[in-house]
């Protein structure tokens, strides 16, 4: 009788946590898909790109831009990870960089995008564009150069999606710093 009822006992906690697994999956399951679809939807048009790091820049202004050079980094570490260069971008004309592998693996950073001024000296724009979230699978930067004052700086209008949530701005070179 005793090993009759151990075997009901048993049957029964193994049918519990079966049960609690099945259950725990599904949630699981559920939650994830609820997940991906916030996901997919924050990334609104920037869908269509391709994980990784996505930097577009057009030059709407009417003189010829070289040298930019795009990294990710914060002010307080000074080892900046470069993305990449665009050599030469004529009136007109647009360039892309696609990174599919970047070790963004620490929170609060930004895009910067460095380039000479008509002096030969270099500038550098902080924070195009900030990363606030750890490994973001998918970054869109599209960056449209829309004038280049005297001095050589750069009006930009940026626009893109950093891995949680969708960005637009402009960088005016004769704001207040």
């Amino acid at each position: 009788m005793a090993t009759k009822i151990m075997r009901v006992i048993l049957v029964i906690l193994t049918s519990l946590i079966l049960i609690g697994i099945l259950f725990y999956g599904v949630l699981y399951v559920i939650s994830y898909g609820i997940s991906y679809f916030i996901m997919i939807d924050t990334q609104g048009e920037y869908r269509k790109y391709d994980t990784g790091v996505t930097i577009e820049v057009k030059n709407s202004s009417q003189q010829d831009i070289s040298n930019l050079t795009f990294s990710f980094g914060h002010l307080l570490d000074i080892n900046f990870q470069e993305i990449g260069e665009i050599k030469q971008l004529k009136p007109g004309q647009s360039s892309k960089l696609i990174s599919k592998s970047m070790d963004l693996s620490s929170s609060d950073l930004s895009m910067y995008m460095q380039y000479y001024l008509k002096d030969g000296e270099t500038k550098i724009e902080n924070s195009i564009f900030y990363l606030d979230t750890i490994n973001p699978k998918k970054i869109v930067a599209l960056i449209d150069i829309a004038k280049v004052d005297d001095e050589g700086n750069l009006l930009l209008n940026v626009e893109g999606y950093n891995g949680f949530t969708q960005i637009t701005g402009e960088i005016d070179p004769d704001r207040d710093n």
